[in-house]
């Protein structure tokens, strides 16, 4: 990885960590739409950095995964837009409801992008001796 992405991915706790605090210590002012929105925006960015410093290993292992650990970030990164899209809407709308098919949808992809990181992990590291 080139040294200027990696000095902006060093960057990303900065950003994501304020965002969870801001989240957490402000719900009750804020609201619960905002609150989402930043929420999902530091979770992801923080498994987001989580993931790509540890893709940085040049062992053959996460060589092999690096492509399907690319595929579930941007799945992860495309169910928060989602979401933070129907967490907008909801609080734009006069019923608050009128994001609740979308957030849904977008919950669903989110959950896929981990899901399917989990599930390479899980088929690309071997078990340790002995264990059945």
């Amino acid at each position: 990885m080139s040294a200027q992405l990696t000095r902006k991915l060093d960057l990303l706790p900065w950003v994501a960590l304020p965002c969870i605090f801001v989240a957490v210590v402000l719900e009750n002012i804020i609201g619960t739409e905002f609150t989402t929105i930043l929420g999902m925006t530091g979770g992801t960015s923080l498994i987001a950095w989580f993931v790509r410093r540890n893709s940085e290993l040049e062992s053959p292992r996460n060589i092999a995964t690096r492509k399907y650990l690319n595929i579930g970030l941007v799945l992860l990164g495309l169910g928060t837009l989602v979401v933070s899209i129907a967490a907008a809407e909801n609080a734009l709308s006069s019923s608050g409801l009128a994001g609740i098919p979308l957030e849904i949808v977008g919950t669903g992809i989110l959950v896929s992008g981990p899901a399917g990181m989990i599930l390479v992990f899980e088929l690309t590291h071997p078990k340790p001796y002995g264990a059945d």
